[in-house]
Formats: C-alpha cells, sequence, structure tokens
C-alpha cells in the first residue's frame, strides 16, 4: 500500500483516503487527455500533409547533336508547356517521363531538370501537367539569321563574337533574350538582342 494512505488508513481517515483515490483519479484523467489531445493532433497534421509534394525528374539532353540541334526550341516551346505532351513526344535520350502519373492523389507537383554541354531546363508543373514556371539556358549556339547579320554590320563590323547565352522563360518566344559577348582587340562588350534582332536592355 502507498505510505500515505496507509498512513491515512492508521489514523481511521477514511475521508482523506476517497479524496485522495478521488484526486488520483482526475489526475490520471487529464494526463489521458492531455495524452489523446497530443496523439489526435498529431494525426490530424500526419492526415492533412501530402504524402509526397514534388516528384522531381532528372533528364539528358542528347550530347550526341550538335549545337545546331537542341533539345528545345521554338517548333516545340508549346509541347513543353504541358506535361502530358511532353510525355508523348519525350525529346529526351535518358528520362522518367514515361513513368509520370499525373492527377495522382499526393502529387502537387511535378519538377522536370537537367543539363547538357550547352543547355539546361528547369520545369515545374502542377498536378494536372499543366506548367507553372520554367526557365531555359542555352550557351554558345547558333544565333538567328537576324542577329547574325547585326553583327557584321555597322558600328559591330570590327568586333568579333566570343561566346553568347540564350534565356527563355516559361518556353514563351517572347522573353527570348541573346546574350552576346564581343571582343574587339582588348574591349570586351555585352549586348542584348530579342529573336527578332532587335537590341535590349539587359532585363533583371
Amino acid at each position: 500500500m502507498i505510505p500515505f494512505i496507509q498512513q491515512l488508513w492508521n489514523t481511521g481517515n477514511s475521508t482523506g483516503i476517497v479524496a485522495y483515490a478521488l484526486l488520483t483519479f482526475h489526475i490520471t484523467k487529464i494526463s489521458m487527455l492531455i495524452t489523446n489531445i497530443i496523439v489526435t493532433t498529431l494525426i490530424t497534421l500526419l492526415m492533412s500533409a501530402p504524402a509526397v509534394a514534388f516528384q522531381n525528374l532528372s533528364v539528358i539532353p542528347d550530347d550526341s547533336k550538335s549545337t545546331n540541334s537542341l533539345m528545345i526550341h521554338e517548333d516545340n516551346f508549346s509541347c513543353f508547356q504541358n506535361l502530358k505532351c511532353l510525355m508523348k513526344e519525350n525529346p529526351f535520350r535518358t528520362s522518367s517521363l514515361n513513368d509520370l502519373q499525373i492527377n495522382t492523389y499526393g502529387y502537387q507537383k511535378f519538377v522536370v531538370e537537367g543539363t547538357s554541354k550547352n543547355e539546361e531546363v528547369y520545369a515545374v508543373y502542377d498536378q494536372n501537367g499543366l506548367l507553372i514556371e520554367a526557365k531555359v539556358t542555352q550557351i554558345n549556339i547558333a544565333l538567328p539569321g537576324k542577329i547574325a547579320r547585326t553583327l557584321v554590320t555597322g558600328e559591330f563590323r570590327d568586333w568579333t563574337m566570343i561566346g553568347n547565352e540564350l534565356e527563355v522563360y516559361n518556353f514563351d518566344k517572347h522573353t527570348m533574350l541573346y546574350k552576346v559577348v564581343l571582343q574587339n582587340g582588348e574591349e570586351i562588350r555585352i549586348e542584348y538582342f530579342d529573336r527578332n534582332g532587335n537590341r535590349k536592355n539587359r532585363i533583371s
């Protein structure tokens, strides 16, 4: 018998024994209630959290092709804007696009990313396969004819292109921005052009 109860029993204090028993009972109930609340809260949090928030897919553009035959170009921009189309046309040599399960519970977003020698892509799609955001970077590629002609005339006649970079956002041709690095002796200059050969200011 618990010493405190033994003392109450020896003194004949039955009321004290009952009061102690009731107090112990209520403390036990409160402790169990708190435990239940904690467990219930944990279960609620686990149930409300998605099983998988993202599915990340790595893709490898084909390096065996020349820089003039890029995986991502104006002709297939529209396909890259929809994951269902991208899965069907899959232009990547090695990828797991065919393993995707769109509209599956648990996947809220799909991330497709890949890098090759002169091409890099990062794209995020929603659970229905629709594009949320994307950025494509291509380095040292063949320039459009209008830009190439501009670089050999007028003020650029004495300058030599030593590198270039193209940025595209959301597979939208209107966001295409070409960065061209030019050299003339010891001087270096950088110019920006849109897809039509118009000079542009750098977009931050």
